[in-house]
């Protein structure tokens, strides 16, 4: 591999002891079109007062571009009097080409772009953006972005909130804060008739400065759906939107919930502000409007959180001759937060027994699934459940059952060691449209991987090869020292396993304090490592397409030019460039899918829009990448270091944070957010008391933090001060609501 000169004088620079001067002739990075972002794309959101929440306008923006942050340019705006900016920045890339053949058929048409394939990639997740406005202290930090929209390629960034000129209160970014939320949403009269009229009324939280017909609310539910208009005479700060509809005639009782949402404001939302819900009921009889008044109340009491007089009202209504199946799924919900598992699987049961057949899928999974949270039987499960699914043709299946029903089963298999079926059931997941996004299939099938090598390994007790990859299957569950342990064996039964020797140091670089372990056998580790990114086929050689192989390298490299450095060795500058070349062509492994446009007519071009990429590490891989390029121009670049340390950070590899950081601190000794990434570290450490300082220094420095009361509030759990840990969730709540 030919490293460049300027390449490794560029990654030395960061982690030199002391920083080499630049020569004229180290240029510039050649520009790598597959990976970095070559075209401009629109940046938009806004900024707000800290204190009063209200927008300000005629705040200066300007995005961080090659390391400066530019006075004027494309790059740089002013807010409008609603605090919106719209700016530019370097997003990723935007291609086109021509398809010949559809050309051909097209004519002039396919001129206009029906003959084009335009490819649009975001890689871009966050932004270092600075802010500043007379009055204000100055923002400078890095910005998430709230939504990625790689089609129209353009990032929504999340708010900015500034604070008083010469307050103590940092200026700060506020993950899903908003200054405009449902307040509340109330349907008069709430129990009904049939045929009966009802009026819908939505409070909305939202400055004045925000026109009322620039903000659209929306009501849904299975009996009425509209947008609402708006009332005129409301309280300042408030808007009130009403709409009215008449209740279907029908003979039996109607539970429906109304969904009030939020859908256009010129103005942030809160993220979980958007949408509240109401209860509407249709009855048609006395008894029946008496069980609707107890099911109200107990709606009440669920979106209050007073989870025990739910449970208690809940527990009486399904006593009763008019109770339904979602009284007892309600119920169910209710106990499962409450602990009371032998409750929820009574009351999930009963609602499936009592729903009509043609309907029973959904609440069947519902009740399976409850049986195998709880340590319930998978035999069971199995006998009960599978005749239901097999009695569904195999082609109706995907549209019919439910996922949870299929999850269940899958892991009912699991449990039972009938490996074979548990795989039948994860390949015909694939078919399921809403499998892909679902957390509860990678949980299954996680364990069914570990449950497969575990077979694997009994039947083999003996085989090296079978510990390995039980050791790399705890691995990607991420139970490292486990992982270590089987990987360790397998080294000493056949040495000859290069590949664990790469795994074993991969696995103790995320175990805390264990560095000194992976520093003794890292050499083997990375020759282990470098040949399994190396392929021979035919006695060519090529390079593998695995991104967690190229990955693995190389943070070994890193880590073995991080020892090289403190040993004071020259060749750690060579070991730092090869350790950046890894990391390129993980990045070229870890594309992302793409979403497709539909291809409409003969002068519409096709559009092909990727966002981000397909595995985390990757994320954090550019990001690393990124501000190494920065920071051979500006080795100090505090915004720079402390991206490298927090994508670190996001590995799992707090050792190799903790330098950047504390170099970020060094630079700018009032960089909070650098304080609260420190603070992770010394948490991931083991340091819990150096952590608590550091959140500690943060919530005073920046009370609007948007993470670090939450995990003020986890710590002082797990030691028992429940009242420090109330307290922290108090002041979130302030900014951003009950927490999730």
């Amino acid at each position: 591999m030919k490293i460049t000169s300027v390449l490794a004088v560029c990654l030395a620079l960061p982690f030199a002891l002391s920083v080499p001067t630049l020569g004229s002739d180290t240029g510039k990075f050649k520009t790598d079109k597959a990976l970095e972002p070559t075209h401009w794309g629109a940046v938009v959101g806004r900024v707000y007062d800290a204190h009063t929440g209200s927008p300000i306008p005629d705040a200066t923006v300007s995005v961080q571009t090659d390391g400066e942050f530019p006075a004027t340019g494309r790059a740089v705006g002013k807010t409008d009097a609603l605090g919106r900016y719209k700016v530019n920045a370097m997003l990723g890339r935007v291609s086109s080409n021509v398809n010949i053949g559809r050309l051909l058929t097209t004519g002039v048409f396919g001129l206009f772009g029906g003959a084009k394939k335009v490819t649009k990639r975001v890689d871009v997740s966050r932004l270092n953006i600075q802010v500043a406005r007379e009055g204000c202290n100055t923002f400078e930090g890095v910005v998430p972005a709230r939504s990625v929209d790689a089609a129209r390629f353009s990032l929504t960034m999340e708010p900015i909130l500034l604070t008083k000129a010469g307050s103590a209160e940092a200026s700060t970014t506020a993950e899903g804060w908003g200054v405009a939320r449902v307040m509340a949403v109330t349907v008069e009269p709430a129990i009904l008739r049939p045929g009966a009229r009802a009026m819908v009324t939505v409070q909305i939280l939202c400055p004045p400065v925000a026109g009322s017909g620039d903000v659209r609310v929306s009501c849904s539910s299975d009996i009425w759906r509209s947008d609402l208009r708006v009332e005129k005479g409301a309280p300042s700060g408030t808007l009130i939107f009403k709409g009215d509809f008449r209740t279907p005639r029908s003979k039996q009782v109607r539970i429906v919930t109304l969904e009030a949402r939020l859908r256009e404001c010129p103005l942030d939302m809160a993220v979980d502000g958007e949408r509240r819900t109401a209860l509407v009921q249709v009855v048609t009889t006395d008894a029946e409007e008496k069980a609707a008044a107890l099911r109200a109340e107990a709606f009440r009491l669920l979106q209050r959180g007073e989870n025990v007089e739910a449970a208690t009202r809940l527990k009486g209504l399904s006593a009763l001759p008019e109770t339904t199946p979602w009284d007892l799924e309600q119920l169910a919900a209710v106990s499962k937060i409450l602990h009371d598992d032998v409750t929820a699987v009574a009351a999930l049961k009963r609602a499936a027994e009592m729903t009509p057949e043609k309907e029973r899928l959904m609440p069947a999974g519902r009740y399976a699934s409850a049986l195998m949270e709880n340590g319930g039987d998978g035999g069971t499960v199995i006998r009960d459940f599978s005749p239901v699914v097999a009695a569904v043709r195999e082609k109706d299946r995907p549209k019919r059952v439910p996922l949870p029903l299929m999850l269940a089963l899958g892991n009912a298999y699991v449990q039972s060691n009938r490996l074979e079926e548990a795989q039948t059931i994860n390949v015909a997941l694939l078919k399921w449209p809403d499998a892909g996004t679902s957390t509860d299939v990678v949980e299954f099938r996680n364990g069914l991987r570990l449950s497969q090598a575990r077979a694997n390994l009994k039947v083999a007790p003996d085989s090296p090869q079978a510990r390995a990859e039980y050791g790399r299957v705890l691995m990607d569950l991420g139970r490292w020292e486990e992982a270590v342990d089987e990987l360790r064996s397998a080294a000493q039964h056949d040495p000859s396993l290069l590949a664990v020797r790469r795994d074993i140091a991969y696995a103790l670089l995320h175990i805390k304090g264990d560095q000194a372990a992976v520093l003794q056998d890292l050499d083997e580790a990375l020759a282990a490592a470098q040949k399994q990114v190396e392929i021979t086929e035919g006695g060519k050689k090529s390079k593998t397409k695995d991104f967690f192989a190229w990955h693995a390298l190389g943070m070994l490299l890193y880590t073995k030019a991080a020892q090289q450095r403190n040993a004071g060795e020259p060749v750690a500058t060579e070991t730092f460039a090869r350790s950046y070349e890894a990391l390129r062509e993980a990045l070229r492994c870890g594309r992302a899918g793409a979403r497709v446009s539909n291809w409409v007519g003969y002068t519409r071009p096709r559009v092909v829009a990727t966002a981000g990429f397909a595995y985390e590490e990757a994320d954090s891989d550019f990001i690393i990448l990124d501000s190494l390029k920065t920071l051979v121009k500006n080795s100090n670049e505090h915004l720079a270091l402390f991206n490298l340390g927090t994508a670190f950070l996001d590995l799992g590899q707090p050792a190799l944070a903790a330098e950047p950081l504390q170099k970020a601190l060094a630079a700018k000794p009032t960089f909070v957010e650098a304080k609260y990434a420190q603070a992770l570290v010394s948490l991931q450490m083991g340091d819990r008391s150096a952590a608590l300082s550091g959140l500690r220094d943060t919530v005073q420095a920046n009370p609007r933090h948007a993470h670090a009361h939450l995990i003020l509030a986890k710590i002082y759990t797990e030691e028992g001060d429940t009242s420090s840990a109330a307290a922290c969730l108090a002041e979130h709540a302030k900014m951003y609501g009950t927490a999730k």
